[in-house]
């Protein structure tokens, strides 16, 4: 367990380390978290992709531990390809379910707000 803390303690490290040495020294913080805020909704698209290909997975293995439940009684228990059929619906969910609680928290035209440059500027 401290392995990994080591190793994620390090990866953190170098990548502060490389963000420091390969932006220009001229280069303003403000500027750095607007480039680092850009990169978020590639973040979220990854994540979400993750997760409807976890939950297609998932969905299969839940099929094929069915079947094998039907083939052989007794040997695989019910609730392991339940609970793998559970666990795809919601990964596939996902996606839509964080996009409706942003709506229902925020409303769908909220006004956002957001730092940059040293100010506040609201987003319409």
């Amino acid at each position: 367990m401290a392995k990994v803390g080591y190793t994620t303690m390090s990866v953190l490290s170098i990548a502060a380390a490389t963000l420091l040495v390969a932006s220009p020294a001229s280069a303003q913080l403000s500027t750095v978290t607007t480039n680092i805020i850009a990169q978020f909704e590639g973040l979220v698209n990854v994540l979400s992709g993750v997760a409807y290909i976890g939950g297609v997975g998932f969905g299969i293995k839940a099929a094929l531990k069915f079947k094998e439940h039907n083939e052989t009684k007794g040997q695989v228990p019910l609730s392991q390809p339940i609970v793998m059929a559970l666990v795809a619906a919601l990964l596939i969910g996902l996606p839509s379910f964080i996009g409706v609680v942003r709506d229902s928290t925020l409303g769908s035209s909220a006004q956002q707000s957001s730092i940059t440059g040293g100010s506040v500027d609201t987003i319409r």
